[in-house]
């Protein structure tokens, strides 16, 4: 008989697309594993890259350097698998370029 130390398992929760959240069961997944590990899998779950995802477990965006355990990630446990929103930078220089654009407008209207 296994031991719970060596049956654990870990639920991801994902939810990338339109529809309903995608649930996944990663079996043999010990807790002293990092969350960046995790986010691993659930690239290959998503086929999406790893480094587009975020990983939140009970409303608490996961840090990639920390383990599962020490995150507060218990077995059995649900992981919420996010794409991660447009990074606010980009969008500010989004702005400035429209904004740019419209002042160019303007000087040429008079």
């Amino acid at each position: 008989m296994e031991s719970v130390e060596n049956s654990q398992c870990v639920f991801l929760g994902i939810k990338v697309k339109p529809g309903p959240m995608e649930r996944h069961k990663v079996e043999n997944f010990t807790l002293d594993n990092t969350v960046d590990q995790l986010k691993n899998e659930a690239a290959k779950k998503t086929n999406l890259h790893s480094a587009s995802l975020e990983l939140i477990h009970h409303g608490k965006i996961l840090k990639d350097t920390a383990t599962l355990s020490d995150s507060g990630v218990k077995s059995g446990e649900m992981v919420h698998v996010l794409k991660k929103k447009l990074q606010a930078p980009l969008l500010l220089h989004q702005h400035t370029l429209m904004q740019s654009y419209c002042n160019l407008l303007l000087h040429y209207a008079h």
